[in-house]
């Protein structure tokens, strides 16, 4: 848990004050990167399934970085 102000009229919506929050997902830790362009690619899919009414969601990033 960690704590979240929110502004009057933030783009969630959520009622301006303090709250609390919580993240997941999944989170890399990399090693020092050397001082030039990397470029970071990862890629995922959840079947979706029809008879709970979900759907696929598939998901392909590319970031670049440039360290200096």
């Amino acid at each position: 848990m960690f704590s979240v102000t929110y502004p009057i009229h933030n783009i969630f919506g959520s009622p301006a004050g303090q709250t609390q929050g919580i993240s997941d997902g999944y989170w890399v830790f990399l090693q020092l990167l050397s001082s030039e362009k990397h470029e970071l690619h990862f890629n995922g899919l959840t079947p979706g399934n029809p008879t709970k009414g979900t759907t696929n969601f598939a998901i392909d990033v590319t970031d670049h970085l440039i360290v200096r």
